[in-house]
This record gives structure tokens, C-alpha cells and sequence, in this order.
């Protein structure tokens, strides 16, 4: 039987995620890049715990009470691998392109130090395309939040109402 609290609680993050990628999209010019970057950074790492909160959610569902869980590891340890809902994170992790690995790609992109950029000395100029980074347009962040918010729906549909 799925905990309401911890529905909510879930769905709270994604609906703040989804108000601060909003919010990044509107305003035009009028916005700093700053102020971009920061709704863009802050709704990626709400997403972050809105997954945590995820895990922690289905074990509890799952009759763990009080699971300690840092990732998807934790959760296959407490549930086992061949437990349904740890098989269907695993599918959602490996899955290229799905909102998982977008995370995943997010979170280390942000978590990590920008590269030195380098000038080029006229004579070693060669075009190649510039690494920018993950996709974090505002259509793909909402287009993440859609696809975790249809998790949690298939996930408590899963477990009756609640």
C-alpha cells in the first residue's frame, strides 16, 4: 500500500522542479545569466532528491520502514535484484537517453570543474565542434520532470490507491 506522505512528498519536488525550469524559460532578457543558471542548477538538484526520495519511497512501500539509502545500490541490497521495482529502475538506468542518465549527466556535469579554455594559436585553428555540455534546454528539463513524474504514476498505480 503506497504512503501518501511519501507520494506527496515526491511529487512536491517534482512540481518545484518544474516551477524553477519554468521560470528559467520566462522573463526573456530580462533575466541575468546568472539567475538562469541558478533555477537551471536548483531544479537539477531538486530532481536529485526528488530520486532519493523516490528510492526511499518504494522501500518503504516495500515494508523497509526506515531504509538508509545513498542510490539505486542501496535499494537493490535491501530489495534484491530480482525484486520488481529494483528491476525497474535498473531498465530506467540503463535506458540511453531516459531521464535516469539525463540525471546522472546533469549532476556530474554541474559537479564537476569547467575546463581551462584554451586559445587557439592561429596556425593549430582546425574547426571541430565545442564539447557544450549535457542538453538543458528548458523543453528537455521539463520533458525529465514528465518522464520521473510518470515513474511515481506507473509506480503507485502499480501499488493500488493510496
Amino acid at each position: 500500500m503506497i504512503d501518501s506522505k511519501w507520494h506527496m512528498l515526491v511529487q512536491e519536488k517534482l512540481t518545484l522542479a518544474r516551477s524553477l525550469f519554468r521560470q528559467m524559460d520566462q522573463g526573456g532578457s530580462t533575466r541575468s545569466a546568472l539567475e538562469r543558471e541558478a533555477l537551471r542548477q536548483g531544479g537539477v538538484f531538486t530532481l536529485v532528491q526528488a530520486r532519493l526520495l523516490l528510492l526511499q519511497h518504494i522501500a518503504r512501500t516495500c515494508q523497509h520502514k526506515e531504509p538508509e539509502l545513498r542510490g539505486l545500490e542501496d535499494l537493490q541490497l535491501l530489495l534484491g535484484e530480482d525484486h520488481a521495482e529494483y528491476a525497474m529502475l535498473e531498465a530506467l538506468r540503463e535506458e540511453r537517453g531516459g531521464w535516469w542518465q539525463t540525471l546522472d549527466n546533469w549532476t556530474a556535469y554541474f559537479c564537476r570543474p569547467k575546463p581551462e579554455k584554451k586559445k587557439p594559436q592561429p596556425e593549430n585553428i582546425i574547426a571541430v565542434a565545442q564539447d557544450t555540455g549535457p542538453d538543458l534546454s528548458p523543453s528537455k528539463c521539463q520533458q525529465t520532470v514528465d518522464a520521473m513524474a510518470a515513474t511515481l504514476a506507473d509506480f503507485s498505480e502499480r501499488h493500488g490507491e493510496w
